[in-house]
């Protein structure tokens, strides 16, 4: 009896305790042929090596590993859903991500991207363009003012 009270109160004390605050990080990445790679990471406030993850979509367990990474196409996939569970002796954490909702806002990101380095582009023309006419121009004008000195001779001076 002894020895089950002490093994109880080895297990309450010493051994794994309740999970807390399940956290889901993300990067998140956008192709030119639309597809979507998700690179997700699931953690736990003060894990031990008692805790496992698993990853599950759809009710099918993807991953029994914390991190997972999928290609999520939205031109031929539905909206899906990530479920990270972590899971002790004691207690057990889950947490969803939409597939949907984490690329549309990397589509916003490469969206604002794109548009920064268009507007940058035209902006660097437009400056090129401006100098290139001021070259011109100012060439022009030292070579008028080059044909009037050697219209007028060494020693005249035009009275305008």
């Amino acid at each position: 009896m002894l020895w089950l009270f002490q093994s109880l109160l080895f297990v309450f004390c010493f051994g794994p305790g309740q999970l807390r605050n399940i956290q889901v990080t993300n990067h998140s990445q956008l192709f030119q042929n639309m597809t979507c790679e998700l690179h997700l990471t699931c953690s736990v406030e003060d894990a031990d090596d008692n805790v496992s993850f698993r990853w599950e979509a759809l009710g099918n367990t993807l991953s029994s590993q914390p991190n997972l990474t999928v290609s999520w196409d939205p031109r031929i996939s539905s909206e899906q859903d990530y479920t990270c569970i972590a899971e002790n002796a004691v207690s057990n954490l889950s947490f969803s991500v939409s597939a949907q909702k984490l690329c549309e806002d990397v589509k916003i990101q490469y969206t604002d991207t794109k548009m920064i380095l268009f507007m940058v582009s035209g902006i660097c023309i437009v400056f090129g363009f401006i100098i290139l006419l001021l070259l011109v121009l100012r060439k022009r004008r030292d070579s008028l003012s080059l044909s009037t000195q050697r219209t007028q001779g060494p020693g005249e001076h035009s009275d305008s």
